[in-house]
């Protein structure tokens, strides 16, 4: 998948008012998850991808944070500059993740074995949005 192609995906599976939008979530997103998963991961996931997607997907260095669910969400709050409310936020992260998860393949699977449960739920979500999309 392009760069290109990786932002029309996000755009399409949630409501954006401009195109700086759906770039400012996709690496908010990106970045935050780079924080909380191993460096290895971070670099098998953006193995193949737009350098601007394996550039946030790879913005974090050392070992993974520890932060939960809400946190995860609060952070991306703080790194997008776009504002947003909290359901629509919520519906643009799992765009992006719903994206990467296509784009990243089985990849996506290992990356979720490397987060607690109450991520589950995040990425059940993000595969039903896929799942509609299909």
């Amino acid at each position: 998948m392009d760069e290109s192609e990786f932002y029309d995906r996000v755009e399409s599976r949630a409501e954006f008012g401009s195109e700086d939008e759906v770039l400012s979530i996709t690496h908010a997103t990106l970045r935050t998850l780079s924080e909380r998963i191993s460096e290895g991961q971070a670099r098998d996931m953006a193995d193949g991808q737009p350098r601007p997607i394996a550039e946030s997907l790879t913005h974090h260095h050392g070992n993974p944070a520890e932060f939960s669910r809400e946190e995860f969400a609060a952070r991306i709050a703080v790194d997008d500059d776009v504002d947003a409310d909290l359901e629509e936020r919520d519906e643009r992260i799992l765009a992006v993740l719903g994206t990467l998860a296509d784009a990243v393949g089985e990849e996506f699977s290992d990356m979720r074995n490397q987060l607690p449960g109450e991520f589950e739920e995040l990425f059940v979500e993000a595969e039903t949005e896929r799942e509609i999309e299909n």
